[in-house]
């Protein structure tokens, strides 16, 4: 059974890192995630690419444009509680890191 995690957006969106959101990421920043990341260092427009490219698996049709704006600054906290549960569902069992803000580096 596939685990998702689920946050209240616009609707209920899932969010799911994906090796393709890996490259929608890449393609948009110019940055790789396998190389290793840290949410507490990405700018605005990455940490905005991010999200949404771990969403886009489930609807092709968002853009990342009008993604930025369903979001809310008073989420963050919780966007980020999020995306970390996505990605230790993600991460070979025993190699998430525990800790948020410096996330596995593959």
């Amino acid at each position: 059974m596939e685990e998702k995690t689920t946050m209240l957006l616009d609707k209920e969106r899932h969010f799911k890192l994906t090796l393709g959101g890996m490259k929608v990421f890449q393609r948009e920043t110019g940055k790789s995630l396998l190389k290793g990341f840290n949410i507490a260092e990405m700018n605005e427009a990455e940490l905005i690419t991010f999200i949404w490219a771990c969403l886009v698996w489930e609807d092709k049709n968002l853009s990342l444009e009008d993604f930025g704006y369903l979001l809310d600054v008073s989420q963050l906290s919780e966007i980020t509680v999020k995306l970390t549960a996505a990605i230790e569902t993600a991460s070979p069992k025993g190699t998430a890191n525990p800790n948020p803000a410096s996330l596995p580096t593959g």
